[in-house]
Parts: structure tokens; C-alpha cells; sequence
């Protein structure tokens, strides 16, 4: 029998094979983060953003434990 009374992949307490499985989404709805301003006063960039962070990230996890 493979895994246990759980089935293969746990399922129940105690269970001998354990998988989980996440899903971490990171500014789903592409709000736009800016980065820093820039503060010199005399350039044309003075008050303005120099940079932006990155639209969307997503990060997938498996974990199998045993």
C-alpha cells in the first residue's frame, strides 16, 4: 500500500507522504510601483520617478515531505 490510509499523496493525519502545493501572487491587480524620485534640482528628471518595480510576479511551491 502506497502512502497510507490517506492514498498516495496524505491526505489524512498522520500519513506517511505529505504534498502541498502554493501559490504566492504578487501585485495581481499591475498597480505600478515607483521607485525613488529624483532630487536633483537641476535636472530635467527633478520631482520624477527614475525606475518602477516589476508589474506581476507569481511564485509556485511544491513541497513533498516523507
Amino acid at each position: 500500500m502506497i502512502g497510507g490510509p490517506g492514498g498516495p499523496f496524505g491526505g489524512a493525519e498522520g500519513s506517511r507522504y505529505n504534498i502541498t502545493f502554493t501559490l504566492s501572487v504578487t501585485n495581481l491587480l499591475n498597480r505600478v510601483n515607483y521607485g525613488q524620485f529624483g532630487g536633483t534640482l537641476g535636472t530635467p528628471f527633478f520631482g520624477l520617478s527614475n525606475s518602477s518595480a516589476a508589474a506581476r510576479q507569481m511564485e509556485f511551491n511544491v513541497r513533498f515531505s516523507f
